[in-house]
């Protein structure tokens, strides 16, 4: 089963993702304008997204926190403003959000 799939924009957007700590993950990205680079090396991804074309890899996060990352490719003039943010949370806590978004 995986966990949460909370849609993140990605591309010129701020990326924001929640979920649960010991279940299996899946990120799935892809490019809106340019080639991007999708990472976060506290969780040891790095990945390329390409307009037109999907890219996914999993991640089971074991402990709870909250892991930052950033676009590591020179893809335009508003690059410094690609932040992505991943938070790990309890089972409870996690529940409690869904409940309270959907």
């Amino acid at each position: 089963m995986l966990g949460s799939l909370v849609p993140a924009r990605y591309g010129c957007y701020k990326s924001y993702q929640r979920n649960r700590v010991g279940s299996p993950n899946r990120f799935i990205v892809t490019g809106v304008d340019v080639i991007h680079s999708f990472g976060v090396p506290s969780l040891g991804i790095k990945m390329d997204s390409i307009p037109g074309r999907l890219n996914q890899t999993g991640v089971t996060i074991n402990r709870e926190g909250v892991f930052y990352g950033s676009c590591y490719e020179l893809c335009g003039i508003y690059h410094s403003a690609m932040p992505i943010v991943i938070q790990s949370v309890s089972l409870p806590h996690y529940l409690a959000w869904v409940s309270s978004h959907f």
